[in-house]
């Protein structure tokens, strides 16, 4: 079972395998997070009981400006299937992104501004799903 660290990062396999149709929907279950659902496609994480603009969205570190930190019942602008990585930060460590982040970030980490230069010049992934009710299967080349 997971612990609550200060800093915890889903990646890799990991985040395969958590990976949902929103952001709350991925990341529920997690230690001291929930999500905060609002309807189709509209949920939220909660860190600690606390949700926007008690948390902070991040995009690579940058703050993630979108209707969703006005509004609860408008999805954060991002697909959990287009993420490398997610660091959910609680307490101090969420400190250095500001007043709305006291109680917690989640930053999103994702390819749209290239890191490194690919292999090869190029690279990318694919993911196939299937789901018939609860027999759902999934392959993943990447």
């Amino acid at each position: 079972m997971p612990t609550a660290t200060p800093v915890q990062v889903l990646s890799g396999d990991e985040l395969a395998h958590r990976r949902q149709g929103g952001l709350g929907e991925t990341l529920a279950g997690l230690p001291g997070v929930h999500l905060d659902n609002f309807g189709g496609g509209a949920s939220r994480p909660v860190i600690r009981g606390q949700t926007v603009p008690r948390i902070e969205i991040l995009s690579d570190g940058a703050n993630l400006f979108d209707v969703s930190s006005v509004s609860p019942d408008h999805a954060i602008t991002t697909d959990p299937l287009l993420l490398d990585g997610i660091e959910v930060l609680r307490g101090p460590a969420a400190a250095r992104y500001g007043g709305n982040a006291m109680n917690g970030a989640i930053n999103l980490i994702d390819s749209k501004v290239p890191k490194t230069l690919p292999e090869g010049g190029f690279s990318g992934a694919t993911e196939v799903r299937f789901g018939t009710g609860d027999e759902e299967k999934r392959w993943l080349a990447g």
